[in-house]
C-alpha cells in the first residue's frame, strides 16, 4: 500500500483505514511506514550525526495524543532484522520511540499497529515533543532534499531492514498462500 498526502492531514492514509471494515481491521498485523527513508549524506552538512528511529507512537497531534512509545509487533520484527543485518545506523538507533507526525496516526488512532522507519538527527528545538529531541533533517521538504544529497547506503539500508521485518511477519503465514 502507497498512501499519497500526509502533509494534508494524512490524507491517503485515513482514507484507506477509514474504508476498513471492522473484520478487515482485526486482520491487519502492521503498517510500515517508510518516511525520511535515508539520511543526508555529507555534501549537505558534513560530520552532523542521524538515528534511525522506529516510531511506534507518533508526537501529539489534535487527532491522537499518544502515550509514552511502547514496543509492538512491529518494532519487534523491525529489532530482530537489525540484529540479523547487522550495522544500520551507526550514529544511533531508536527503538520504540514516539518522534514525528507520520501517516501511523490514522492506523493507531483506529487502535492498529504501525511503525514509523525513519532518519533523524538531534535537534530539541525543531523536535517537537519527540524523545530524545529527534527531528527530521534539516532538509527535509527543501530543495536539498535532493539525490545528490542523499546518503543512498542509508536509503539501502532502511529498504533491507522494512523488508527483513516485514518477511519475519510473513514467513509464518506462508503456508496459507501454498
Amino acid at each position: 500500500l502507497f498512501t499519497a498526502g500526509e502533509e494534508q492531514y494524512f490524507y491517503g492514509a485515513r482514507n484507506y483505514v477509514n474504508s476498513l471494515l471492522e473484520e478487515d481491521k482485526e486482520r491487519h498485523k502492521i503498517a510500515f511506514n517508510i518516511d525520511m527513508s535515508a539520511k543526508p549524506n555529507d555534501n549537505y552538512k558534513p560530520g552532523e550525526k542521524y538515528y534511525l528511529s522506529v516510531s511506534t507512537e507518533p508526537v501529539s497531534t489534535d487527532l491522537y495524543f499518544p502515550p509514552a512509545a511502547k514496543g509492538n509487533i512491529g518494532s519487534i520484527a523491525v529489532d530482530n532484522a537489525k540484529e540479523m543485518i547487522g550495522n544500520i545506523g551507526e550514529d544511533g538507533y531508536y527503538s520504540p520511540v514516539r518522534a514525528g507526525i507520520s501517516d501511523i496516526i490514522p492506523f493507531r488512532a483506529a487502535g492498529m499497529d504501525a511503525v514509523s522507519l525513519s532518519w533523524r538527527c538531534i535537534d530539541a528545538e525543531r523536535s517537537k515533543g519527540a524523545e530524545y529531541d529527534l527531528a527530521c533533517p534539516p532538509n527535509n521538504h527543501l530543495p536539498e532534499d535532493s539525490l545528490e544529497n542523499t546518503d543512498i547506503q542509508s536509503l539501502y539500508d532502511t529498504t533491507r531492514l522494512a523488508m527483513c521485518a516485514a518477511g519475519q511477519l510473513i514467513y509464518p503465514y506462508m503456508d496459507e498462500f501454498n
